[in-house]
């Protein structure tokens, strides 16, 4: 440490003054002698000499400190003994290096082959008692040891379940339903499910062929596990209702189950005890439903469906007849989502009767699909020839065969839709659908029918009736067998009965495909529809010269049209006809074909417009035409008067 000033080494002592002198100080006028200012004078150079000497002591000590805690000094220890606090710093890192130094090479590899001292054996000090099945093993960690394991011998059937046998290998059981075929009268009824076992909790879903028809209570054997006891609400089961027997006043619910019923059943170490509410089947809205839903199957559930298909080896048609034989007059058969087989014919008409089927909601449609002779008609047999009622078909979806697939009195469609595809002109038979009165759609009703074949036919027909209802639905006709521009073509039509009539309202229709579509040939008024006519060969109305066409009309629609429609109507008003094919072939002049008397009022001819009135006198009144008309001229007696052309 350096210092600026030094004091002046004083090294006369002088006289220390006395106590007096040095409790009271100097007076005023007081003179100090030399001598006692040389003592003060050597004393305090003294001090400051003292003060200044020792703070470059501290300086220097204080030097070597801080350097020796930068860079300490140390010795490692002899032995490793713990850090203790209050050790100096060479100590601690003495320590420390001991312990670092005594460190074996794995510390810092962690490689296995780096220990010492390496075990030839691993075996665990302590046996272990393995045990699987019931059968025990004991293992020590010797190599030798060994150990069997239990498995399936087989790899079962598709749907079945592994349970344990109890010992030895497991067993595939299948699922727990079966059908009981014992009669009504019998007491102790019988079934068989493979590898079942019976255990507390166990369930079983059981269909009665027949239903209990006994006064005594009924017993179920499973498997030949021994014939239990069934208890439905605290009471066996037996004729009659809780309670009691034929003759119980307390008829709340029936005691015993109906025939084709499904019922489920849950052990409880002592009897077999009904798990569900027992479902009343109501008559008159009786559901049937499938296990043939969006590919995958699912299981029969008595509290959702009267009838299943699907489960017991019995036909989709079996299973729908079993439902309609269970009806009551007038009654309505629900069926719940999914594809359902009609590959027979299934007969809506007998001692009870249903006369609809509809699905359960109006979106996710069950679909019934036709194929071989099926069909569902009126009819109370096959030898019967009277068709004795109506068919309401309500939230369903048809894929019917080119044959006949629907037949009744009267035939309603709501929400409902209905598809015929054929591949080959071979397979065309009798028209699908027939009714020998009404044939009625609505509420979003479709009707698709498509021929694709390379092969020709004849005006095949899908719809057969003498009165048609038609109102917020479509109708596409889609006709890919070879074209003709003949009376005589190959034309398929959706009616061709020349005494149909009706209306069709508020609808769509299309005529798509090479060969020719019709969709009426008879007194059928059209109003207030959509109607597109995509080629040369699809027309409104099939060709005739019946002048009693003029008893129906055309009325407030848009015709989308391309070529030689037919128009057969007494009265064509409010229309608009949209033609945007250009560059007409000369075979195609006449576009637009008058073929009886007919009123044109107030009509809208988009595009070229081009008619032949064939020598029937018509009424041109009113009409707007986009461009110059070419038409023939109008027959004698005709009226054209206040028509307008715009362009």
């Amino acid at each position: 440490m350096n210092f600026n000033n030094s004091l002046p080494e004083w090294n006369n002592t002088g006289t220390e003054p006395s106590d007096s002198l040095k409790n009271d100080g100097f007076k005023a006028g007081y003179k100090p002698s030399a001598n006692v200012f040389n003592w003060f004078w050597s004393l305090v150079s003294k001090c400051i000499t003292e003060i200044q000497s020792k703070l470059s002591s501290e300086e220097t000590a204080r030097t070597e400190a801080d350097k020796n805690l930068q860079q300490p000094t140390f010795t490692e220890a002899s032995t490793r003994v713990n850090i203790a606090s209050g050790e100096t710093l060479s100590t601690l890192f003495g320590k420390i290096k001991k312990f670092f130094a005594d460190l074996k090479t794995v510390a810092f590899t962690g490689s296995y082959t780096d220990l010492s001292n390496k075990p030839t054996s691993m075996q665990n000090p302590n046996s272990l008692t393995l045990t699987m099945n019931g059968s025990a093993t004991n293992y020590n960690g010797a190599s030798s040891a060994s150990k069997s394991w239990y498995a399936p011998t087989s790899a079962g059937t598709a749907g079945y379940s592994l349970i344990s046998n109890g010992s030895g290998a497991p067993v595939w059981q299948q699922p727990p339903y079966a059908v009981c075929n014992t009669s009504g009268s019998t007491v102790a009824k019988t079934v068989s499910i493979t590898n079942f076992k019976l255990v507390t909790g166990v369930r079983v879903f059981i269909k009665f062929t027949y239903a209990h028809d006994s006064t005594t209570k009924a017993t179920l054997n499973v498997n030949n596990t021994g014939a239990k006891s069934i208890r439905y609400k605290g009471y066996g089961v037996f004729k009659g209702y809780n309670g009691g027997g034929s003759n119980s006043t307390d008829k709340q619910y029936p005691n015993t189950w109906e025939a084709g019923e499904i019922v489920e059943f849950i052990y409880d170490g002592t009897e077999w005890v009904s798990t569900l509410e027992k479902r009343k089947i109501d008559h008159n809205n009786i559901v049937v439903g499938t296990i043939n839903v969006d590919g995958y199957r699912i299981p029969p559930s008595i509290s959702d469906v009267d009838f299943m298909c699907g489960i017991d080896g019995k036909s989709d048609v079996e299973v729908i007849q079993e439902a309609i034989n269970a009806s009551r007059n007038h009654s309505r058969i629900i069926l719940k989502k999914g594809n359902y087989s009609i590959d027979a014919p299934i007969y809506m008409y007998g001692g009870n009767h249903a006369d609809k089927l509809s699905g359960e909601q109006a979106t996710d449609r069950p679909i019934l699909k036709f194929s071989n002779k099926g069909i569902i008609t009126s009819r109370s047999s096959s030898s019967d020839s009277q068709m004795y009622h109506s068919l309401y078909f309500e939230n369903i979806g048809m894929e019917l065969r080119p044959q006949l697939c629907i037949e009744a009195a009267s035939i309603y469609f709501d929400n409902a839709y209905s598809r015929l595809d054929v591949t080959t002109a071979q397979s065309l038979g009798s028209t699908p659908i027939k009714s020998s009165g009404l044939f009625k759609m609505k509420n979003g009703s479709s009707i698709d029918f498509w021929i694709r074949s390379s092969s020709s036919y004849i005006c095949y027909c899908g719809i057969d009736c003498t009165k048609i209802e038609i109102d917020d639905s479509s109708i596409s006709l889609q006709n890919e067998c070879p074209s003709s521009q003949s009376v005589s073509g190959d034309d398929l039509n959706f009616i061709y009965n020349t005494n149909v009539t009706g209306y069709i309202r508020n609808s769509k229709l299309t005529g798509q495909g090479n060969g020719r579509t019709n969709f009426i040939n008879g007194k059928v008024t059209i109003d207030e529809c959509d109607i597109t006519l995509k080629n040369r060969n699809h027309s409104l109305c099939h060709y005739t010269t019946n002048t009693e066409q003029k008893l129906c009309s055309l009325r407030d629609c848009t015709i989308n049209y391309t070529a030689s429609t037919y128009l057969t109507f007494g009265k064509i008003e409010g229309c608009f006809f949209i033609n945007t094919v250009t560059g007409v072939n000369s075979s195609e002049n006449y576009k637009l074909q008058i073929l009886c008397p007919t009123q044109m009022i107030g009509n809208t001819f988009i595009g070229r417009s081009e008619m032949n009135f064939n020598s029937n006198k018509v009424q041109f009144i009113g009409n707007a035409m986009q461009y110059s008309q070419s038409y023939t001229s109008f027959p004698t007696g005709s009226v054209n008067t206040g028509t307008m052309i715009t362009g």
